[in-house]
């Protein structure tokens, strides 16, 4: 790919990518399309292996943050959603430190592993949010919410200048496949 070459020899220091990694969730099989009616039903998981082993060159010398997209989803009869993301890229729960557990999304715990933060004191302060936690409405009363207020009452502005908030699905576009998806969090 020339993009990813392209990105290779610009030499970044850091990506950031606000998901949508495989599309996972398209296919039955290395070159056969998902029937739509299907949609959600059947991931292809070995499309997430082709994508790192695309983004390897890139990614074993530049850290990666990130967060999901609704094609990480992939809800399982279980009830499980993002474990493949989950288990494939996981981040430290809901805070800048270490990573101490990774646990799956269930409806139970719904907003395991789907938003956090990541901070380089003194330059700038990155904020992961999920645009698809189950019943969302992002109000005041909910975990997400509550946390990013509290995140943005720690941060030091005047000692680290940039917060840079990151989400999947953006509050302002005309674009059909995702227009008005994340009303609720402006």
């Amino acid at each position: 790919s020339e993009v990813l070459e392209g990105m290779v020899a610009s030499k970044p220091q850091m990506l950031l990518l606000a998901g949508d990694f495989a599309y996972a969730d398209d296919w039955y099989g290395p070159e056969e399309p998902i029937d739509w009616t299907q949609y959600w039903t059947f991931t292809y998981q070995a499309k997430w292996d082709t994508w790192g082993r695309l983004f390897e060159p890139l990614l074993s010398r530049v850290p990666l943050m990130h967060t999901h997209g609704n094609h990480e989803i992939e809800p399982l009869q279980t009830g499980e959603r993002f474990k493949a993301y989950n288990h494939r890229f996981p981040v430290a729960q809901h805070s800048s430190a270490a990573p101490s557990k990774f646990a799956a999304v269930t409806v139970a715990q719904p907003f395991a592993n789907l938003y956090h933060a990541a901070e380089l004191p003194g330059v700038f302060k990155a904020l992961f949010l999920t645009s698809y936690s189950p019943n969302q409405t992002f109000s005041k009363q909910e975990e997400q919410y509550r946390w990013l207020e509290q995140q943005l009452e720690q941060t030091d502005r005047s000692q680290t200048p940039w917060v840079i908030v990151a989400m999947h699905a953006p509050w302002y576009i005309s674009y059909a496949g995702h227009f008005r998806e994340n009303e609720c969090m402006r």
